[in-house]
């Protein structure tokens, strides 16, 4: 792979992997605290699920993109075509979902708290960026 694109990559997969930490840490600092700089709780949380459940499977996500990165970054990845195309297929629906949600939460269903809860939405693109940064690394290291 070429040294533009594995940098590239190494910027967008810790990019996106310092983004998501960012949204897991401030979610968890306003559940537990008021503060005067970050929106409130209810505003990173749509409420789709219990918040003990949904930050587990957030620290699990996190886990998985810095053991992914790191594996990327250290030359172990070893790319696999089949799983290459599968995740290039699911982060464009992922991300198509997520951008209907964000649509839809501007115009049709601005009172509906899951469609108009910006930033759980702007996360979920984040990660459906990571996803398929991952995908193309896959796909085309083969």
């Amino acid at each position: 792979m070429k040294s533009a694109n594995k940098k590239s990559n190494t910027v967008l997969l810790w990019g996106m992997t310092a983004l998501f930490s960012f949204r897991v840490i401030a979610q968890l600092i306003v559940a537990n605290f008021e503060t005067g700089f970050l929106p409130p709780f209810e505003s990173w949380h749509s409420g789709t699920m219990p918040y003990s459940l949904l930050l587990l499977i957030q620290v699990l996500i996190l886990i998985i993109m810095l053991t992914t990165n790191t594996r990327y970054c250290s030359g172990k990845l070893i790319g696999k075509p089949l799983i290459g195309r599968g995740l290039l297929i699911f982060g464009v629906i992922y991300l198509l979902v997520m951008l209907l949600r964000f649509g839809l939460g501007l115009t049709l269903f601005s009172e509906d708290r899951w469609f108009s809860n910006y930033i759980p939405t702007f996360f979920h693109l984040v990660l459906a960026v990571w996803v398929l940064t991952i995908g193309r690394i896959h796909y085309k290291q083969c």
